[in-house]
């Protein structure tokens, strides 16, 4: 049934104004709501009757113009600003009354935070009423219920935390205040979606994060650096959840787990060389790859893989790995461990363990790798000891091989694999050549030179990091022999070519009978040490100087080979001369040991001393200083030609900026090559420091 609405009444007529009144209050009395309709009614008419009355000035205020129609605007603003305020002491009792109504809402808030249950309806239909309330045509319709509503809801919940803060704080402790705090954001924005108007939801959420984050920032950040050190990772991961949604606040824990990770790999290296003469390489790469691996799973699981701090744990690996206790502080060192370190697992990486877990090592040489600063060490290194690999194994391990020259293709360059492509090329050539050379004495006829076996690799000069002999050397009468003949076999295949013999790196077995086995004893020696051993098939004795005559090696050669026969009791010296040991003299005794024994019938006697391993470093460092100084010089050219001019420390920022992804260059060095340049007439120097390219 619908109601009958009554004209408003006139203004200052008692009586329309009491009729008007009376069928309201018998509203009220005689209908169930009408409280709360009278109040949507006399906010409704009470804004019809001011839309009406402001039309009414409007009206009137078009038949003024100049001073009258400013005076007239003056007048009845002043008339108007007194009502409202008449007006809005006569209407208290409904603002008090609906003051009473969202307090109560904003308590049952409270209470459902606080873990009790309530009709969520009770707030939805509260704040959908308020809507109702408005024009639907109005750009600004939520204007009232953002200022009656929203604006006391966000600082009542902003109130409500920030209590709940300082007592959760006080008498539960940190770490479950974190907890709190992460459950609290949860739930409130699953609250907020489930009964709150869509344009409440994120300024409320802002307001929690405020009172629950922004305001604990500083206790957070300390709390992140104590639990890091403790590694409570969960609760660092519920910390960093929280800071996030204050991206700025996480900019100071970027240091902070770089200086974590620093100082967690430095005490690991600390401990690792602890008591030892010498870093061993499987260890050092081992415990950087763990620190690494470790880390990098916190960042993945307990800082969803954040990629500030991905980028602070690359620069805290790059610093420790290059400089730390084991490497002396030296990056060059940390390269050459890690070449090590790959040429030890690639040898065994066909069997075993190491077969089973190929992928994993590839992946953690490619990776320790990117973070050597020094690449250019590494790659030599690598070269050389890929060289050895190649000439002792052949073709057998070419997988492995080729598996770690493509992952090494991304740090390293694709010019520098392809050289190594180049090695493993010749390797499968020397194998065809083999069964060439075989076919050829077959047809040669020669019985006593075919049953020696061999294998031969012709190597490209540019290709392979190996120098030409430095001193006149001849081999054994009987590979000398065979020797001649695989020449005059390739120079028929290959006319114009040129084959120099690197007598240094030939190796073969020798057969040993001893009167004390029945089983002859096989030696694996190098062709220096065979020619030394074949010496004693004609006497068991000679002097030091009958077998340097001999052999025509260096005293270098020589000394570095009956070192390992003295060692392993192959030969030895007479009683008078133990003494004297090491200290070689030209009349010097050096005996076969005819009682020699072995639990092993293969021993392998072709091994690099000490001695040797420090001079290969040694002449590889001396290589790299070389090539380092020519690429310095081109790349100063090619800067200079492109520009034409530059200042002088422009320059040398712009050079070492341009090879620093290769190796860490060092001003003096550049300084140096400039002048090397300058000195040449590539570039000259200008007005001050200004350098000019000279064509």
């Amino acid at each position: 049934m619908s109601r009958s609405i009554l004209p408003l009444p006139f203004a200052g007529d008692l009586d329309s104004t009491w009729r008007y009144l009376e069928v309201r209050i018998k509203t009220v009395l005689s209908e169930k709501g009408g409280s709360h309709l009278l109040g949507e009614d006399i906010y409704q008419k009470l804004l019809d009757f001011l839309n009406a009355h402001l039309l009414q000035v409007a009206i009137q205020a078009k038949t003024c113009s100049g001073q009258a129609l400013v005076a007239f605007y003056a007048q009845e603003w002043v008339h108007y600003t007194a009502a409202a305020k008449y007006v809005d002491k006569t209407f208290s009792y409904l603002n008090r009354h609906y003051i009473r109504l969202r307090e109560s809402i904003f308590n049952i808030m409270d209470m459902q935070r606080q873990g009790e249950v309530i009709d969520n309806n009770l707030v939805r239909i509260f704040w959908e009423s308020l809507v109702s309330l408005e024009n639907e045509d109005d750009p600004r319709r939520l204007h009232f219920y953002n200022v009656s509503f929203q604006i006391p809801l966000l600082k009542s919940t902003k109130d409500f935390f920030e209590d709940q803060s300082k007592l959760i704080l006080a008498e539960n402790g940190f770490t479950e205040y974190i907890k709190y705090a992460k459950r609290q954001l949860y739930e409130e924005e699953q609250r907020a979606k489930l009964y709150l108007h869509e344009s409440a939801i994120q300024p409320l959420l802002k307001t929690c994060e405020e009172a629950l984050v922004r305001d604990h920032t500083a206790r957070l950040q300390s709390g992140f650096v104590d639990l890091l050190n403790k590694c409570h990772y969960s609760e660092v991961q519920i910390i960093y959840g929280l800071l996030s949604r204050v991206p700025s606040s996480l900019r100071p824990l970027h240091t902070v787990f770089e200086t974590y990770v620093r100082t967690m790999a430095l005490s690991s290296i600390t401990n690792m060389i602890n008591g030892l003469d010498e870093v061993d390489p499987r260890s050092y790469v081992n415990a950087m790859f763990q620190i690494y691996r470790e880390c990098k799973t916190l960042v993945s699981r307990a800082l969803d893989n954040d990629p500030a701090f991905h980028r602070a744990l690359s620069r805290a690996c790059k610093e420790v790995f290059n400089h730390n206790p084991a490497c002396g502080g030296s990056g060059r060192k940390a390269a050459e461990l890690l070449a090590t370190y790959a040429d030890l697992v690639l040898k065994k990486a066909g069997t075993g363990r190491e077969a089973d877990d190929r992928d994993n090592i590839l992946t953690r040489i490619t990776k320790i790798l990117e973070f050597i600063e020094d690449k250019d060490v590494f790659q030599t290194f690598y070269s050389r000891k890929l060289g050895r690999r190649l000439r002792t194994r052949g073709t057998d391990y070419d997988q492995i091989e080729n598996e770690m020259i493509t992952k090494l293709r991304g740090p390293c360059g694709i010019g520098y694999t392809n050289s190594l492509q180049r090695m493993l090329r010749d390797i499968k050539v020397s194998k065809d050549l083999e069964i060439g050379f075989k076919e050829f004495m077959k047809e040669d006829g020669k019985i006593e030179l075919q049953k020696i076996g061999g294998s031969y690799h012709v190597l490209s000069q540019n290709s392979w990091p190996l120098l030409p002999p430095s001193n006149h050397f001849s081999p054994p009468r009987e590979i000398g022999e065979i020797c001649s003949r695989f020449q005059s076999f390739y120079d028929q295949r290959y006319q114009g070519r040129k084959l120099t013999w690197l007598w240094k790196h030939c190796s073969g077995e020798l057969q040993a009978k001893y009167a004390s086995s029945k089983t002859p004893y096989r030696f694996q020696v190098s062709l220096y040490q065979m020619v030394i051993l074949l010496l004693f098939n004609s006497s068991e004795m000679k002097t030091y100087q009958e077998i340097m005559d001999a052999t025509e090696l260096n005293s270098e050669a020589l000394n570095t080979s009956l070192d390992i026969f003295l060692d392993a009791k192959v030969l030895c010296l007479g009683p008078e001369e133990e003494n004297t040991r090491r200290n070689y003299r030209p009349d010097m005794v050096l005996r076969l040991n005819k009682l020699f024994k072995s639990k092993k019938i293969r021993i392998n006697l072709n091994i690099v001393s000490k001695a040797e391993q420090k001079k290969d470093s040694a002449e590889g460092y001396k290589t790299i200083d070389i090539e380092r100084s020519i690429i310095t010089r081109a790349t100063l050219v090619r800067i200079m030609k492109a520009r034409k001019k530059l200042k002088y420390n422009e320059l040398v920022v712009e050079c070492i900026t341009q090879l620093q992804s290769r190796f860490m260059l060092k001003d003096a060095m550049v300084k140096r090559a400039i002048d090397e340049l300058m000195d040449n007439n590539y570039i000259d120097r200008a007005d001050g420091d200004e350098l000019v390219y000279v064509p």
